[in-house]
């Protein structure tokens, strides 16, 4: 439900200082992959910085995402 309102908040989530979202590339749940992929897009038209996928499946190197993209991210951001 967050893609038909992405641009109705989109100044909202430019005020944001980020967007992330973990998902596999690979995920087998086609109706996460879909949605995530739609709200990619949106975001992206609506020039709203974000980060999206890596490569695999839903439980792909849980601990190596963690560790290399994850955390990180909060640290980056939660500043």
């Amino acid at each position: 439900m967050v893609v038909p309102m992405a641009n109705q908040y989109r100044s909202s989530l430019l005020r944001l200082r980020a967007i992330a979202f973990n998902l596999g590339a690979q995920d087998e749940f086609a109706h996460i992959v879909s949605s995530a992929r739609d709200f990619d897009k949106e975001l992206s038209q609506n020039k709203i910085a974000h980060e999206f996928t890596y490569p695999g499946d839903h439980t792909s190197k849980i601990g190596e995402r963690l560790e290399t993209k994850v955390f990180p991210f909060f640290s980056r951001t939660l500043q």
